[in-house]
């Protein structure tokens, strides 16, 4: 009778063991899908981020280039004086960027799900919505 109730100890024990160890594992589970998925984000704003900004320094520096069209940002983009925000990415351009007739240096945003024109007009650039 007494090793009976021993068994019955022993497979509780072992039973809060594994269920401990698939706790541990979902757990590790979900977070390095989370850690993927944060990767994942900050590489697609760095090559949107990089995008805007080599296409505002080609433009500024190029006089072969006079237009591009930008479309598909998923996010909105913050414009400012020597940089581009996307997200939590800050990409740094040279140039002089206006849009609607503000300034890069008073800051202006981009809309995610819009299209922009992109013109060099003069020694500026600027940002017209299509």
């Amino acid at each position: 009778m007494q090793n009976r109730g021993q068994i019955s100890i022993e497979i509780m024990i072992i039973i809060i063991i594994l269920l401990g160890l698939l706790l541990a594992t979902v757990y590790i589970m979900i977070q390095r899908n989370e850690d993927i998925n944060r990767i994942s984000t900050i590489q697609k704003d760095t090559q949107k981020c990089d995008n805007i900004v080599s296409t505002i320094t080609s433009l500024s520096s190029n006089n072969g280039y006079s237009e591009t069209v930008v479309t598909e940002l998923e996010k909105n983009v913050r414009i400012e004086k020597g940089s581009a925000i996307v997200g939590n990415i800050s990409c740094n351009y040279k140039g002089n960027v206006w849009f609607e007739g503000t300034s890069a240096q008073d800051g202006f945003w981009l809309i995610g799900k819009e299209t922009y024109i992109i013109k060099k007009i003069g020694d500026k650039v600027e940002f017209f919505n299509e």
